[in-house]
């Protein structure tokens, strides 16, 4: 390789950012495999079968498919394009921690720029459907799975008002075959990493959660706040024939007084570090509580059919839908609400309500005085915070024994 193709030319050349130079790594060994500009997902057709396998809009595909020809004829760019298509799906991989600092392309660079990570994705759509199709996994899943793309997309397009996409680390999930969509719900393998414990009686198949030794909590049974306001807490222990901790109600906030479980009569069903599948609920539709239900059901069949080698022990999730108090700020038949009452909820340290207003109004800096009141939600929301309350983020574990029971309320029983 001349110097004239070397990775400092060509940042100089392109006008890469300083941020740029972590791409240095393994430039020689990438362009030592260079195809050319004529890579099967540099022409018209190779990546409108990566559209295809993506489920991108005719909208987004004419945007990309218009730009091709100035990327295609850019040679730098195109050599620039196949490093990291390398990195994202030789080496070192697309869950590479340095991810989420790639940078965008400078203005001017090309035209639509920002799109230009779309592309690095989109060049491995083939490989990604091989690698699915090789455990039998439908196409229709593929294309579901990938829509979420186009998501993002047009997230950053609503912040910005350019095509684009920034939010590469939540994209490797999907790429790289550790996250589908099955119906509404997204479903990602992962390891249970919220300080509670799961435990079963065998007798009645009730399930009771303790929290692990030094969660705190208010004494209304929630871990936002200072240590000052957080005095209820317990160790956690397994002595004497039993299990002893400070339980957490199926709704959500942990009680003042700590419980003994005799181990004779209870079996364990989480602990931290234990395999599950992390539970999404992506934006774009309503949160339809039967579509859910029908995610759970297809999940237990998807993994067992194209997944047989994964054990995982419980379907698990952390988000600002999961507050408890939504409960009592919405109306009984609402999404939100009848998803809360199919699942054990519980609370999560240090949560705020940042991302609560990030996804419903745009912005975490939110004045009630002139915020839109135009949905139930957001007029929900307001009105709790005006009645001087706070919203914080929760968590939820729902087991697969219970999955196919959705809409019997198993926990609150």
């Amino acid at each position: 390789m001349d110097s004239s193709t070397s990775f400092t030319t060509l940042s100089a050349g392109l006008g890469l950012p300083p941020e740029a130079s972590l791409w240095a790594d393994g430039w020689e060994a990438s362009q030592a495999s260079y195809p050319g500009s004529l890579s099967s997902f540099l022409t018209p057709a190779g990546l409108g079968a990566s559209c295809d396998r993506a489920g991108l809009s005719p909208e987004l595909r004419g945007v990309l498919l218009a730009a091709l020809p100035e990327l295609a004829g850019n040679e730098p760019l195109c050599r620039l394009l196949w490093h990291l298509h390398r990195r994202l799906f030789v080496s070192p991989g697309m869950l590479h921690e340095d991810l989420p600092a790639w940078p965008q392309l400078p203005p001017g660079a090309m035209s639509h720029g920002d799109l230009f990570h779309v592309y690095a994705y989109l060049s491995g759509t083939d490989s990604y459907a091989a690698r699915c199709s090789a455990r039998g996994i439908p196409a229709g899943v593929i294309a579901t799975t990938l829509a979420d793309l186009e998501l993002w997309v047009r997230d950053y397009r609503a912040r910005t008002g350019r095509w684009g996409l920034s939010n590469l680390r939540w994209l490797a999930n999907h790429f790289s075959g550790s996250l589908f969509q099955l119906g509404r719900l997204q479903f990602q393998f992962g390891t249970f990493r919220y300080p509670y414990h799961a435990w079963r009686q065998a007798a009645t198949r009730r399930v009771c959660l303790l929290a692990d030794s030094g969660v705190r909590f208010s004494p209304d049974g929630f871990c936002a706040g200072t240590e000052a306001d957080l005095p209820l807490s317990a160790p956690y222990r397994i002595e004497g024939g039993a299990v002893h901790g400070l339980p957490v109600a199926p709704r959500g906030h942990a009680l003042p007084a700590p419980v003994l479980l005799p181990l004779a009569e209870w079996h364990g069903l989480l602990s931290p570090g234990d395999p599950v599948l992390n539970l999404h609920i992506p934006a774009g539709s309503p949160m339809d509580a039967e579509r859910c239900g029908e995610s759970f059901r297809q999940a237990g069949a998807f993994f067992a059919a194209h997944f047989p080698e994964v054990r995982y022990k419980a379907y698990v999730c952390g988000s600002w839908l999961l507050d408890p108090q939504f409960e009592g700020a919405l109306k009984p038949e609402s999404n939100i609400v009848r998803f809360l009452k199919e699942v054990y909820l519980f609370p999560l340290p240090g949560a705020g309500g940042r991302q609560t207003f990030e996804r419903v109004f745009g912005t975490a800096e939110v004045d009630p005085a002139t915020a839109p009141r135009d949905t139930s939600l957001r007029r929900a929301i307001l009105e709790h915070v005006e009645h001087g309350g706070a919203w914080r983020a929760g968590g939820c574990v729902l087991f697969p024994e219970e999955a196919p029971r959705w809409g019997s309320q198993p926990y609150r029983q």
